[in-house]
């Protein structure tokens, strides 16, 4: 959540960052305040619920105070969401489940020290590692196969658009599922791959968008739905099963 603010007041400060708190019907909220040269008052809140603060280096402590208190019912809600969607925490045993384009298989270990492999077959992870490699060997599996699937998808996609990304990079990121920058490079988390076939799509369009609107305006999001007209439920279903991309 952001607020634009057009015009500057003359309270300006340096850079700084500190630690605030409000009440929201008398339960504490701490915040990390961050001021920044920026005409944007953003909130964040991430996947362990803490709340940070990006704030125009002109606003008073008091004004920003005010403009989440503001915001409190938001920051309660969202507070709350989070909080029923923690990341799922697995284990490299026999049968605990993965996901795969939107697929469970279970996992099978054959331990083994002559080789690391992985291989794919009905409904079954078949894992060839021994135990303490085994979630190694299995994340590199599955940034390699981001990275062969998220290429493929790229190279449609971007013959639709007419543009053409710099750098392509497999990362792995907890908090973005995407990025890209003004150089035309483009970073995608490799735990998107877990998300059925229609959500890798879907960030991959909206990255490739990014090169011709490097931005949220609406002709960024003109430009995502000329390519995918039901984008919204795709962002919608990613927002809903994000959580359970991923493992700890």
């Amino acid at each position: 959540m952001f607020i634009n603010f057009k015009k500057k007041s003359k309270n300006n400060r340096t850079q700084t960052s500190q630690n605030l708190h409000f009440f929201i019907d008398g339960k504490k909220f701490e915040f990390e305040l961050i001021y920044k040269k920026r005409k944007t008052f953003t909130i964040k809140i991430d996947s362990s619920g803490c709340i940070k603060i990006l704030a125009p280096t002109f606003l008073k402590n008091s004004e920003v105070v005010k403009l989440v208190e503001q915001k409190a019912a938001w920051i309660s809600r969202k507070s709350a969401e989070l909080k029923n969607k923690k990341t799922v925490e697995k284990k490299f045993v026999n049968d605990e489940e993965f996901l795969f384009l939107g697929q469970k298989y279970s996992l099978e270990i054959i331990e083994t020290q002559l080789f690391d492999d992985v291989k794919l077959s009905e409904n079954k992870f078949f894992l060839y590692a021994t135990h303490e490699k085994s979630e190694e060997i299995l994340k590199n599996w599955y940034k390699q196969k981001a990275g062969e699937i998220i290429f493929n998808r790229i190279e449609y996609y971007k013959k639709i658009l007419n543009v053409e990304p710099n750098l392509i990079k497999i990362k792995d990121q907890k908090t973005r599922w995407g990025s890209c920058n003004f150089k035309k490079n483009l970073n995608f988390n490799w735990r998107i791959i877990m998300a059925p076939l229609e959500l890798v799509d879907y960030l991959v369009v909206h990255e490739l968008s990014h090169l011709l609107h490097l931005n949220h305006s609406q002709n960024f999001w003109n430009t995502v739905a000329e390519v995918l007209p039901d984008y919204k439920n795709r962002r919608l279903h990613l927002k809903k099963i994000g959580h359970l991309l991923a493992w700890k």
